[in-house]
């Protein structure tokens, strides 16, 4: 669980500590900041990247599960904020009947009327009684996916995690040369 919060708590402590500095008027060279900066998009390169990875790893996983026929016993529109279409399912294995839930990996980002109407579209393809099929897990029939697709965030994790770890390298090559240019 650490592994997915690490680029996060690792902005979240530089932005104390440069907050600190500041408002205590800790004398520190400018080039100190970015020394630091510069470690911490590297930390929350890697740590975006490891993540991404760990997803990616996970649904190739989902990718070879055993696949079975489920009722729809429930679909709907959940949500205040972020509409979500959900439905509910049971299925059938060696005589014991398993329920599960999806939400049929909608995104939950746009605008609200937008979100809804999403979900609507979404939920008009699987209607309550149809039968569907699902993947589950062999080694615990509990755990269930509609949709086994790699999610849109992960993505988003390699994305930024290329793009932190290329601003921390740009940082730490001209250093390099500001140093040796120093000398």
């Amino acid at each position: 669980m650490i592994y997915i919060l690490a680029p996060a708590i690792a902005i979240t402590l530089a932005a104390i500590l440069l907050f600190l500095f500041s408002r205590y008027k800790v004398h520190i060279k400018k080039s100190s900041y970015l020394y630091l900066l510069n470690f911490l998009l590297f930390i929350a390169g890697i740590g975006l990247i490891y993540t991404a990875a760990g997803t990616y790893s996970q649904y190739r996983t989902m990718q070879h599960w055993i696949t079975v026929k489920a009722e729809i016993i429930d679909a709907h529109v959940t949500g205040e904020r972020a509409k979500m279409p959900e439905i509910t399912y049971q299925y059938k294995i060696e005589g014991k009947i398993f329920t599960g839930k999806s939400n049929l990996t909608a995104p939950a980002f746009g605008n609200k009327r937008f979100r809804d109407q999403t979900a609507r579209n979404i939920l008009k393809e699987y209607k309550k009684g149809q039968e569907i099929e699902i993947h589950y897990n062999p080694e615990n029939f509990a755990q269930s996916k509609v949709i086994v697709n790699i999610p849109w965030n992960m993505y988003m994790k390699y994305s930024l995690g290329i793009l932190f770890l290329t601003l921390a390298l740009s940082m730490t090559g001209n250093f390099l040369i500001r140093n040796k240019s120093l000398e």
